[in-house]
């Protein structure tokens, strides 16, 4: 993961966005996630990135394309998981 302080990312509930990371990569096609998979080895790039966004979102991308974006608000440890898929 990368562009944040772990000194800021200590305030959100790293299971949801571990969650929300899951159920994205769930609802991929097969041949989407192939895809990604290939892109990952290819460029030696493992996991996924979180890149700030306007007005409290984060996007999140994963073999080297967006996977989903998610509000920050819903990180808090007692808000709803939920997030836009691309």
């Amino acid at each position: 993961m990368t562009g944040l302080p772990a000194r800021k990312f200590r305030i959100f509930d790293t299971a949801k966005l571990d969650l929300i990371v899951k159920d994205a990569v769930g609802k991929l096609d097969g041949s989407d996630f192939d895809e990604r998979m290939a892109w990952c080895e290819a460029n030696e790039e493992i996991g996924w990135r979180i890149e700030d966004e306007p007005d409290g979102w984060w996007l999140l991308s994963w073999g080297g394309r967006p996977l989903c974006r998610v509000h920050r608000d819903r990180l808090r440890r007692h808000a709803a998981t939920t997030a836009e898929h691309n």
